[in-house]
C-alpha cells in the first residue's frame, strides 16, 4: 500500500505537467503512418484483429461527420430511386466526397453491395445519405457519435497523470497505456470500431492566455484544418461576434450561452448595467444597506434573477459610486446547505462569508 509519495516523487511533478502540457498544445498535421502500428497493438491488446480499413480527416467535426456517414452506408440500398428534388446540403456533400474517396480505395464494392464503383453508384450513396440524415443533417448524427471518441494529444492531461504512476511504481494493469503515450504524440482526436478507424489532424493554430486557457481577443481562440474556427475568452467559447465585433452582440446571443460563465462574460461585453436595464430580470428582494459604518451612509441593493436563472446580488459603495453586479455562484449548491437564497443579505453574506454585522465598511 502507498501511504505517501516521496519528496523525490513530488518533486517531478512539473517534469510531467510541462512535457504533457507541451504535447497537449501541439499543433500541426497528425502523423497517421507513425500512428497507424501503435493503433494495431491497441488492438492487440484487446484481443482483436487489427483494424481493416483507416478514414482521416483535417478536423474532429469532419471526422465525426465522416464516422456518420460510413455508417448510414451500411444501410445503402442498391435499388434505391433518387429523388432530384431534394436539397443537398453542401457541408454533407463536402465530407462524403472526402469519405467516398477513401472508401472507394479500401473496399470491394462489389462484396459490399454487388455493384461497380462509378459515378451513378457515388450519387445514389450521397443521396441515401441526404435522405437518412433528414432535416437534421450531420450535427444530431455527430452528437450521438461524440460519447467513444479517443482525444489523442488532447488526452494530455490523463496521461500525464498515468505516466506518472506507471513510472514510479510500474503497476501492470497500466501497461497496456504504453502505445496511448507515444500515439498521443503524433495524433490528434480518434475513433475505433471493430474493422475501422477514424483519425483527425490536430488544430492548425491555438491561442492560450498566461493561465493555458483558450483565449484571443483579436480572433479565434482554435483554427482547425477546413477553415473552422472557434472563439474562445478565458476558456469559454463565444459567439464570433462577441470577440470580432462585440457593438452587435444580442440579448438573445447572451440569453443562449451554454453556462452561467459563459453568459456573465457576455454580460460583461454587452455591458451589464444595459444588460440588466434591458433584460427586465426578476426582482426577488431589494434593501438599504450601510457601507461605511463610520459616516452610517445608506446604499440600495438589489437581488436579481435572470430568465437563464442566474441570480445577482446587485449593488454599490460609500465612495467610488461604482454599480457592482455580483454573480451568486452555485447557487443549488449553496442552498442545500444554507437554504434558500431569497434576501440580499443572505446572498451578500454567501458572497463574502461573514456575517454582516462583522463588516465595518465596503469598498
Amino acid at each position: 500500500m502507498i501511504e505517501k509519495l516521496t519528496q523525490e516523487q513530488i518533486d517531478s511533478f512539473p517534469h510531467y505537467r510541462e512535457k504533457w502540457l507541451e504535447i497537449g498544445k501541439r499543433t500541426g498535421r497528425s502523423n497517421v503512418e507513425k500512428a497507424r502500428p501503435l493503433i494495431n497493438k491497441i488492438y492487440q491488446q484487446k484481443n482483436l484483429d487489427a483494424p481493416k480499413h483507416f478514414f482521416h480527416y483535417e478536423n474532429p467535426v469532419d471526422m465525426l461527420s465522416g464516422r456518420a456517414i460510413m455508417h448510414k452506408l451500411n444501410s445503402f440500398d442498391r435499388d434505391m430511386k433518387i429523388d432530384e428534388n431534394l436539397v443537398i446540403d453542401a457541408e454533407l456533400e463536402r465530407i462524403f466526397n472526402s469519405t467516398y474517396d477513401q472508401f472507394s480505395k479500401q473496399f470491394d464494392l462489389k462484396s459490399f453491395c454487388g455493384l461497380e464503383w462509378n459515378d451513378e453508384v457515388k450519387k445514389k450513396m450521397l443521396y441515401h445519405c441526404a435522405e437518412s440524415f433528414g432535416k437534421n443533417g450531420l450535427r444530431e448524427e455527430r452528437s450521438k457519435l461524440q460519447n467513444d471518441v479517443l482525444y489523442g494529444n488532447h488526452e494530455a492531461h490523463n496521461l500525464a497523470y498515468y505516466e506518472f504512476w506507471h513510472e514510479w511504481f510500474n503497476f501492470d494493469f497500466l501497461e497496456p497505456m504504453t502505445p496511448f503515450y507515444e500515439l498521443a504524440q503524433h495524433l490528434g482526436w480518434w475513433c475505433a470500431e471493430v474493422d475501422n478507424v477514424y483519425t483527425s489532424d490536430r488544430p492548425e493554430q491555438l491561442v492560450f492566455n498566461s493561465d493555458n486557457l483558450l483565449h484571443n481577443e483579436s480572433g479565434p481562440a482554435l483554427v482547425l484544418y477546413g477553415n473552422r474556427e472557434i472563439y474562445c475568452l478565458n476558456g469559454y467559447t463565444v459567439p464570433k461576434n462577441a470577440v470580432m465585433s462585440p457593438e452587435t452582440l444580442t440579448l438573445k446571443q447572451i440569453k443562449e450561452g451554454s453556462d452561467a460563465e459563459t453568459r456573465r462574460i457576455l454580460r460583461e461585453i454587452y455591458g451589464e448595467e444595459r444588460y440588466f436595464e434591458e433584460s427586465k430580470p426578476e426582482i426577488i428582494d431589494q434593501d438599504f444597506t450601510i457601507v461605511d459604518y463610520t459616516k452610517q451612509e445608506a446604499m440600495p441593493r438589489m437581488l436579481v434573477k435572470t430568465d437563464e436563472g442566474d441570480v445577482y446580488l446587485i449593488g454599490t459603495d460609500g465612495s467610488t459610486n461604482r454599480t457592482y453586479y455580483m454573480p451568486i455562484a452555485n447557487l443549488q449548491q449553496a442552498e442545500r446547505v444554507l437554504g434558500e437564497i431569497n434576501t440580499c443579505k443572505k446572498a451578500h453574506q454567501l458572497i463574502c462569508g461573514i456575517p454582516e454585522a462583522n463588516i465595518i465598511s465596503q469598498s
